[in-house]
């Protein structure tokens, strides 16, 4: 009786300790893509950020508060559009990207 007890106890932890490894295999890829996904993230931002500072001419003193207004107007016009982009699925579609990355 002992013995099968003991066997049975094994049996279930040997299941349990199966369980745990393939979550934590789980988990792991998907660290895995998603640091992919960030390491390409920042590498977009280095890039536009590098073209802006190269191709962008300083602005005078005159047209400085008419550019922050409109430079305000878009990035709320963008805020949206990205709220809309993700209310219509393109959570599914960053989704996919990071899995294929």
């Amino acid at each position: 009786m002992r013995d099968a007890t003991q066997t049975q106890l094994g049996t279930e932890l040997r299941q349990v300790e199966q369980r745990i490894a393939s979550t934590l295999a789980t988990y792991s890829g998907e660290i895995h893509r998603n640091r992919k996904l960030e390491m390409v993230n920042f590498a977009m931002l280095d890039q536009l950020a590098k073209v802006f500072f190269t191709y962008m001419p300083p602005l005078g003193a005159d047209a400085l508060p008419a550019a922050v207004a409109a430079g305000k107007d878009r990035y709320t016009r963008y805020l949206r559009s990205v709220g809309m982009g993700l209310a219509n699925g393109s959570k599914e579609s960053a989704q996919k990207l990071s899995e294929t990355l």
